[in-house]
């Protein structure tokens, strides 16, 4: 197995229509600065008539020649889709989307990409997911998100590591921590990514096991989405 270090990003991109307009330019070109090995993109649109049509996660994946998963959290023929997206500088060995445990059909349904690549002969397993936000006109429903995480993690437990979480969580650190610290991962120190213009509430992750985090930061990806990027880079011990 190599000791290279590999970069791990992730990025909610909220369709890329900060603004109203949704280009796919501005969004490659966000992304290829991050230099990711492993890209995890959240909010991820596909042939929706308010981003163009277009296969957005497609458009990065061929602007950085890498491989790509998509996977849809809604599947609607004339509205398009919308999700969650893998996009990989290597192999994608095997992949799948699951759902994720919900309560109420007034908010968006949840799910998660699981899938085993190959990275610079580094075979890991990845989870790609955005959970449930819980906003103040539902806050008298139960916050899925925590559940959401345990859940996903205990599938992880069952795959074969080094294992790799990414995305958003819609949590802050003092919830979210706890959860992944108990089920042995290790939280890059990113900081805040949102909101874009000023960062002051950290809700992306990026979590380990069974590899070690060398450094990790927020990446300034303009005004693409209300989210800017986060980095890890991380070894194999």
């Amino acid at each position: 197995m190599s000791n290279e270090s590999l970069r791990i990003a992730s990025f909610n991109i909220q369709g890329g229509r900060l603004g109203g307009r949704a280009e796919l330019p501005p969004l490659v070109d966000a992304c290829t600065p991050l230099d990711a090995d492993i890209l995890g993109l959240q909010e991820v649109d596909r042939r929706q008539r308010r981003s163009g049509f277009a296969d957005q996660a497609g458009a990065v994946a061929s602007g950085l020649q890498c491989k790509m998963v998509y996977g849809p959290t809604h599947r609607r023929i004339i509205r398009g889709q919308y999700g969650n997206a893998l996009i990989v500088r290597g192999e994608i060995i095997e992949n799948e989307v699951i759902r994720l445990p919900g309560s109420d059909t007034k908010q968006q349904l949840r799910a998660a990409i699981l899938a085993r690549v190959e990275v610079q002969g580094i075979a890991l397993t990845v989870a790609v997911t955005h959970l449930q936000h819980h906003p103040k006109r539902l806050h008298h429903l139960p916050n899925e998100a925590p559940d959401q995480l345990r859940a996903l993690l205990e599938l992880l437990s069952a795959r074969p590591g080094p294992r790799v979480l990414i995305g958003d969580f819609n949590m802050q650190p003092p919830r979210a921590a706890p959860i992944l610290t108990a089920a042995g991962y290790t939280v890059a120190d990113t900081g805040p990514a949102y909101p874009a213009e000023q960062p002051r509430v950290q809700l992306d992750y990026i979590a380990v096991d069974g590899l070690v985090i060398e450094s990790a930061s927020v990446v300034d990806t303009g005004t693409v989405s209300d989210h800017h990027a986060i980095v890890a880079t991380v070894r194999v011990p």
